[in-house]
């Protein structure tokens, strides 16, 4: 995969000497319109970030996005990219083992993380904790003893 072209900013010319190039570390799997690459992006400025997604104008809505961030805000976002592409299919053409990192482990017989309830809907004073969503159950749902 030619990373140059969707990060320029990260793949300058190789100078003599110059170090290993970097690699895309976060992958957003079915990125939809990119919502999480946008945010994350300036939270880790030095790692490169690559949303794939199958549904092709959403795909070109997520390119533009990025173009229209990356000509408002200079610098801000050169390290998130989309690419169109199934990756239940072709996902090992862009990584290689170990290149990505990955989520908390998830709870067995779960097809899906959960999704946290950040943005509304928590009282003031409520006792939810991250932990318990991503804190290890033991056997039949109930959380181990630390």
């Amino acid at each position: 995969m030619d990373w140059a072209q969707l990060y320029p900013a990260f793949f300058a010319p190789p100078a003599e000497g110059a170090a290993a190039p970097p690699r895309v570390e976060f992958a957003d799997v079915g990125c939809g319109y990119g919502g999480l690459l946008v945010e994350l992006a300036p939270l880790f400025p030095r790692t490169l970030m690559l949303g794939l997604e199958i549904r092709v104008k959403v795909s070109d809505y997520v390119r533009d996005r990025i173009r229209a961030l990356r000509a408002a805000q200079p610098g801000r976002y050169d390290n998130i990219a989309c690419v169109r592409t199934n990756a239940m299919k072709h996902l090992p053409n862009f990584f290689r083992k170990g290149q990505v990192g990955r989520s908390p482990p998830r709870a067995r017989g779960s097809p899906r993380l959960p999704l946290a309830p950040t943005i509304s809907g928590i009282p003031q004073g409520s006792p939810w904790r991250p932990s318990c969503l991503f804190g290890e159950l033991g056997g039949g749902g109930t959380r181990r003893a630390e």
